[in-house]
């Protein structure tokens, strides 16, 4: 359906995490190789299907998804970044920041 085969696609998973414990300012950046546009695609629809479970916001001319993971306290954001980068953070600005320097819609305040 989206052409992702997680065993053949993904290069590398690279965890990045602040010592002592915070991990509210963690990013997860997958590489890999991905068709973007169909993950995106997928993704809208979910977020149409399901809008307790998937939100979507956005930042310049990406989409964030922020994603409703049971039994977790936090939300996952997930952002499509290109044909070779998924990044993901369970807080907005941590995620996103660094990849667009300016937000018009930051859901969450700095």
């Amino acid at each position: 359906e989206i052409g992702f085969d997680p065993l053949k696609d993904i290069d590398s998973i690279t965890i990045a995490a602040p010592g002592g414990g915070d991990m509210e300012k963690g990013l997860i950046i997958v590489a890999g190789k991905f068709k973007a546009d169909k993950l995106v695609a997928k993704a809208n629809e979910e977020a149409k299907n399901n809008k307790d479970k998937v939100k979507i916001h956005k930042a310049g001319d990406k989409t964030i998804f922020e994603v409703i993971i049971p039994e977790q306290q936090v939300p996952m954001f997930m952002m499509i970044a290109s044909n070779n980068t998924i990044l993901a953070s369970n807080k907005y600005v941590t995620t996103f920041s660094t990849q667009h320097q300016h937000c018009d819609n930051n859901p969450i305040s700095t």
